[in-house]
């Protein structure tokens, strides 16, 4: 609960100075597009330029931090990861890798992909792809050696899925796996909690319970799971979450971003398969609303 910019001063330029970590975490905060992903740039510009151009962003007109709710694609999460370094010393990648990938064994995973990693993963580096319009065709400019090395947090995250996998067996596991502890299990309980509710997000057009971070309980998580499932899902892609009622850890990537109409039933239907397919199937599931935007 306290502001951003007890530890970033420059994160309560123009207005932002009530702006808490919770409200960053939980999507309330007031400035979803400062990033200027829809007009890509973070991919173009340096973490300094676009940590600059957040600062220095108003509060959308009317908002007032927690009373209205909006994903923030990746604004929130920046000024986060300032955070993190103001308190910690090391820069965003690094402690990423430090404190997280690297004691769960997570080798290939990075948000931040040096350059001389990207080239030698080679042929292993996924490339996406636009298959809204009719035949794939490649998304240019994000499956590239300059935009790798890129730490933008809320994005450009990279590595196998089964690696990712490990990440949400360790909340299964009340935040350790494998006798490796990263998280207290109250840290846990906290991030899984329900501290956004009853707010229309003014991104997706929807409803949505949010915790510290993480999602809870949406359709990328199917018909069967528990209301205590959580996790987040990736830019018509992707989706990675846990449902603890089951011990169950799934992380899951299509490769063709098929546009929102048609991304959203298709996690819907691959989450709900496999709860089925583990004899983990609920009656007929329940029906949860899907965004209305493409993003």
């Amino acid at each position: 609960d306290a502001p951003a910019a007890l530890y970033v001063s420059e994160c309560g330029a123009n207005g932002k100075g009530g702006v808490t970590l919770r409200h960053l975490l939980t999507h309330t905060a007031g400035f979803p597009w400062a990033c200027g992903i829809m007009r890509g740039k973070p991919w173009r510009e340096s973490v300094a330029d676009n940590r600059a151009r957040i600062y220095a962003a108003p509060l959308e007109a009317g908002w007032v931090p927690g009373q209205r709710a909006g994903y923030h694609p990746t604004s929130a999460h920046t000024v986060l990861g300032a955070v993190v370094e103001a308190v910690d010393g090391r820069t965003y990648d690094r402690y990423v890798r430090e404190e997280i990938f690297e004691p769960l064994g997570m080798i290939d995973s990075w948000v931040g992909m040096p350059a001389e990693r990207f080239d030698a993963y080679g042929e292993r580096i996924g490339q996406m792809q636009n298959t809204a319009p009719e035949g794939a065709q490649g998304l240019v400019g994000i499956d590239t050696r300059d935009v790798a090395p890129l730490a933008v947090p809320g994005a450009n995250g990279r590595g196998p899925m089964h690696e990712l996998r490990r990440l949400y067996e360790m909340f299964v596991g009340e935040g350790a796996r494998d006798g490796v502890r990263i998280l207290e299990p109250v840290t846990v309980a906290a991030l899984s909690a329900r501290p956004r509710v009853g707010l229309v997000d003014e991104t997706f057009g929807i409803e949505l319970h949010w915790g510290l971070g993480l999602a809870i309980d949406t359709s990328i998580m199917g018909g069967h799971s528990s209301t205590r499932a959580f996790g987040h899902g990736g830019a018509q892609s992707s989706a990675a979450y846990c449902d603890p009622e089951f011990g169950l850890a799934v992380a899951v990537v299509c490769n063709g971003m098929p546009g929102g109409e048609r991304h959203s039933p298709r996690m819907d239907a691959i989450a709900t398969a496999l709860y089925e397919d583990l004899g983990r199937a609920r009656g007929r599931g329940r029906t949860k609303p899907y965004p209305t935007t493409g993003i």
